[in-house]
């Protein structure tokens, strides 16, 4: 179904197109080879936030080139824009039928990894500080929390951390699998990063299916199958909602992003 476009009134939209152009040359002064489509989607994250449409701008677990990074900071506090450091969050919690080693295996990897979270309202800064400084904590950040922090459907938060399960399960699985069930031949596999290949093609569909996404036009959120499935979730009125704000900034904006959106995801406007 083809929606006609939608005027967006901007209060500040000299202030917008200031940014984007700012975000424009940080990505064009940037040393890696930026992805084009990443680059304009974060920075519509950005411009997202200082809109008051997201709560919470997240920084350094999309595009993740250092000069990139540092310009993007940069222009937050040049806004007075409130910057926390912190972990990688996960509100997947510990208690999913995981074995202690494995699951700790997959936490040291994100460990000592940091994210760098952008907010414009004091009490909203409050708040991730404290999701932060509690990351060790079970109770620390709920799928619910996160998706409010975030500006993402819960439903599509919560399918996201289903799929991580799923596949972590699948990986225990064929762990188990190539090594007749012997804990201390699992561990030393999953230590060693030896490679495994799934056993049979049910495996490798099950795989897929894990790994499958479909990603919410004009946003960084992966739709759960009742937001794709529907023409009116809401996965797809946040789609529109950023699509409208693209357009009402930089027609430009919004062409790019579309350009992008239909090389990675064919059928994602049908």
């Amino acid at each position: 179904m083809t929606r006609p476009p939608k005027k967006t009134r901007l209060a500040n939209k000299s202030k917008l197109r200031n940014t984007l152009r700012k975000l424009d040359g940080v990505r064009r002064g940037a040393v890696a080879q930026i992805d084009r489509g990443a680059a304009a989607q974060e920075a519509l994250d950005f411009l997202a936030l200082l809109c008051g449409l997201k709560p919470v701008f997240l920084l350094g677990r999309g595009v993740d080139d250092p000069p990139w990074i540092r310009g993007v900071l940069q222009i937050a506090i040049d806004q007075g824009l409130y910057v926390i450091e912190g972990p990688y969050w996960d509100a997947g919690g510990k208690d999913n039928g995981l074995p202690d080693w494995f699951r700790d295996h997959g936490a040291s990897a994100f460990r000592e990894m940091r994210a760098h979270y952008i907010c414009r309202a004091r009490a909203t800064a409050d708040e991730v500080e404290a999701v932060c400084a509690a990351a060790s904590s079970d109770k620390a950040l709920t799928i619910a929390r996160e998706a409010r922090l975030l500006g993402y459907p819960e439903c599509c938060v919560s399918a996201h951390y289903a799929r991580n399960l799923a596949y972590q399960k699948l990986w225990l699985e064929m762990l188990s699998d190539q090594s007749g069930g012997d804990e201390a031949e699992m561990r030393r596999k999953l230590t060693d990063s030896t490679p495994l290949d799934p056993a049979s093609d049910e495996m490798r569909q099950r795989l897929e299916a894990a790994m499958r996404l479909h990603p919410a036009p004009f946003t960084s959120i992966n739709m759960c199958d009742s937001c794709r499935e529907s023409a009116d979730s809401p996965a797809r009125r946040l789609s529109a909602q950023y699509r409208d704000l693209a357009g009402a900034i930089d027609p430009g904006l919004e062409n790019e992003l579309k350009t992008a959106i239909a090389m990675n995801s064919p059928t994602a406007f049908g």
